[in-house]
């Protein structure tokens, strides 16, 4: 009894017993953590070939019309990213979604497990997938280039835009960058916003699209016009002592004002509006061949409901293809207001200064070119269509809005005229390939 008594109290060797018990469990917590890193890792690869997949299949949405075709494009493109990570067999599932402009991407795994074997668990699926989507694969005929303010893009009290067979894209990431309402009405193949769109009693007759990656300026690069010393300085035609007149192109110091019935022919070239408005009351101007360069805190325009405006873009020189163009900096514009009308609403909140450009003509059939405002609010409240008769109108500007029940055109017949269309606008826009998810 006394040498059974002393076994017991005996703990030489009890290190060794414990390692040996627990050395099965350290050595197994080892094996897992380097089987999941494998595992994790091998995730990762696969979703890097189910995100490469999706996009590649993506780009090819708006050149390929056969959906069989862009589903084996995305299938064989996700198996051949796998396998060169790891010559395993994987099962891929391409599917496309969302009025055709998403392509996703499935990818499953089994990926043997040598310590689930041990559990009873001799394998496990990793699954992964990714969602690629294709942005600008329709014409440019409108783009609000703001990319914080909210209502960049703003339809309201009946106005209509009309756009059949192009797009609208606003960049502001508010969640009502692009606000539709009133009884407002949109037509148009894509309304793309890098934010949100607000519809509130409104008809959009188009593909709408949210959180779109913002669209670069397309026409950062044009040069302006070389602008030159006076020629006119606070100029107005008086319809009553002048009732037709030609005008040159040039520099109009402090505006160029036409009123009071006048009928003004405007000759080819460049119309230089420094520091002034022009203003068009109960008038009329007619040019082909014509551009007009904005600049000074008191540029703008406005053209009231009894004016008649029919306008062609040049179709060479600096302002090839470019009705409108103005001075990308302001620091303290001026509205340029008519004695019969009213200020326009003010632009929302937060907004940076801007120079105002507002068409309350009721006879403007004809703005053919490029409307391009990088600097200004854009106002059309007339009351009959705006541009119906052009073969193309384009606007890319700050922020556009319409109130007051016009319908603004924005007709894509290129074609139709010499008048050039710029780069990155219009038929040759540039795609956006990005991830989903």
């Amino acid at each position: 009894m006394g040498l059974i008594a002393r076994l017991f109290r005996d703990t030489r060797g009890g290190v060794a017993l414990i390692m040996g018990l627990s050395a099965p469990a350290v050595v197994l917590g080892v094996a897992a953590s380097v089987e999941y890193g494998n595992i994790a890792l091998r995730r990762t690869q696969l979703q890097n070939a189910a995100d490469n997949a999706a996009l590649r299949a993506a780009n090819e949405l708006a050149l390929v019309s056969s959906d069989t075709y862009i589903q084996n494009l995305a299938v064989e493109a996700a198996f051949d990213a796998a396998r060169a990570t790891d010559p395993k067999i994987t099962r891929v599932r391409a599917e496309i979604q969302n009025r055709r402009s998403w392509v996703k991407v499935e990818i499953t795994e089994t990926v043997k497990s040598v310590i689930g074997r041990a559990l009873t668990l001799p394998s496990s699926e990793v699954s992964v997938s990714a969602t690629g989507q294709v942005v600008g694969t329709s014409r440019i005929c409108l783009l609000a280039l703001d990319t914080k303010a909210r209502e960049t893009l703003h339809l309201h009290k009946g106005a209509r835009v009309t756009a059949e067979g192009c797009a609208l894209y606003t960049n502001s990431s508010a969640r009502s960058a692009a606000k539709i309402e009133d009884n407002a009405n949109v037509t148009a193949s894509l309304l793309c916003s890098a934010g949100g769109v607000e519809v509130k009693s409104a008809t959009i007759n188009a593909e709408q699209m949210t959180d779109c990656p913002a669209k670069a300026d397309p026409l950062a690069a044009r040069t302006p016009p070389t602008v030159s010393g006076c020629d006119h300085t606070n100029r107005v035609v008086d319809g009553s002592k002048t009732p037709t007149l030609s005008l040159m192109p040039g520099r109009y110091c402090g505006g160029l004002k036409i009123t009071k019935g006048a009928q003004v022919t405007l000759m080819a070239g460049i119309y230089t509006i420094d520091d002034g408005p022009l203003k068009v009351e109960n008038a009329s101007i007619r040019g082909e061949y014509v551009g007009f360069y904005f600049t000074g805190d008191a540029g703008g325009l406005v053209f009231d409901p009894k004016s008649t405006i029919d306008l062609s873009a040049p179709k060479d020189g600096p302002m090839a293809g470019l009705l409108f163009f103005e001075n990308r900096t302001v620091s303290n514009p001026l509205e340029p207001l008519l004695d019969l009308l009213s200020p326009v609403p003010p632009p929302p909140l937060g907004s940076t200064p801007m120079r105002t450009y507002r068409i309350v003509s009721d006879n403007a059939r004809n703005l053919l070119g490029t409307i391009y405002l990088p600097a200004g609010r854009l106002v059309i409240d007339a009351k009959k269509p705006v541009a119906d008769r052009s073969a193309y109108t384009i606007i890319v500007a700050k922020q556009v809005e319409l109130f007051d029940g016009p319908n603004l055109y924005l007709n894509t017949n290129y074609s139709a005229t010499d008048i050039p269309v710029p780069k990155g606008v219009g038929p040759k826009t540039e795609r956006s390939i990005s991830l989903v998810q």
